[in-house]
C-alpha cells in the first residue's frame, strides 16, 4: 500500500471463443465461472487468500465475503470483470450500444441528466453501469435502484453517487466498445485496473 492507500485491482477479461459459442443456460454458468476467474484474479494482485473454490453467494444470491475480503463480479458474452477487496466493491460491465429514447428518463432523474447534459448512449451506460456498481455493493440489487442518484461527476472517469445517504466514488474503465464500473467508499483507494 504504497503512500498509505489502498490499491484495488479490477480485472476485466475479454470472453474466450468457447464463452460466445454456448448458448443459453451454459454460456451463462460458464460466463459466471470465468468471471470468478476475474476475481481470483484481482485478489491474487493483493496477495488476497481467494480461491474459485472460497466463492460463494449467500442465501440471497449476493457474494458472500470470504474472511473480510468483498468480492463483485459481471459478465456479458463478450467479456466479464471481478474485483476483491478489504472493503465493500460493486463491478458492473456492459457494451455501450444505442439505447431506446426514454429509457435514460427510467433509470435518472431531471437533475441527474442535467449533470451530463447532452446525454450520450455512452452517458447512460455510465450512468446505468455506476449504479449497478452500487446497488452490487450494498447488496441490493435493482430494487433499490430509487435510492441511488447521480450526486456529482467528478470528470470522465469517476463520480459520486447517494444510496441511502452514504457517498459511493465510482471510477469507469473503457475498453473498446465496453464500459466497466467500480464502486467503492474508501476516500484515498487507488483503482488499477487490469485488462
Amino acid at each position: 500500500m504504497p503512500d498509505g492507500r489502498e490499491i484495488i485491482y479490477p480485472v476485466i477479461l475479454e470472453a474466450p471463443a468457447l464463452q460466445r459459442a454456448l448458448l443459453g443456460k451454459e454460456r451463462v454458468l460458464f460466463s459466471r465461472q470465468y468471471a470468478r476467474r476475474a476475481v481470483v484474479l484481482s485478489a491474487e494482485r493483493k496477495w488476497l487468500p481467494l480461491s474459485l473454490d472460497s466463492l460463494e453467494n449467500a442465501p440471497d444470491g449476493r457474494p458472500a465475503p470470504v474472511s473480510g475480503i468483498f468480492w463483485s463480479l459481471s459478465h456479458k458474452p463478450e467479456a466479464v470483470a471481478g474485483v476483491a477487496a478489504r472493503q465493500p466493491v460493486g463491478i458492473d460491465i456492459e457494451i455501450i450500444r444505442p439505447v431506446r429514447p426514454g429509457l435514460m428518463e427510467k433509470i435518472t432523474d431531471a437533475e441527474e441528466r442535467r449533470l451530463a447534459e447532452p446525454v450520450t448512449d455512452a452517458g447512460f451506460f455510465r450512468f446505468w453501469t455506476a449504479k449497478e456498481a452500487v446497488l452490487k455493493a450494498v447488496g441490493e440489487g435493482l430494487r433499490g435502484l430509487s435510492h441511488c442518484k447521480i450526486h456529482h461527476i467528478m470528470d470522465e472517469t469517476a463520480l459520486i453517487i447517494s444510496c441511502h445517504q452514504q457517498h459511493w466514488r465510482v471510477e469507469h474503465a473503457f475498453c473498446g466498445k465496453q464500459i466497466a464500473s467500480l464502486a467503492f467508499q474508501h476516500p484515498d483507494a487507488q483503482i488499477k485496473w487490469i485488462f
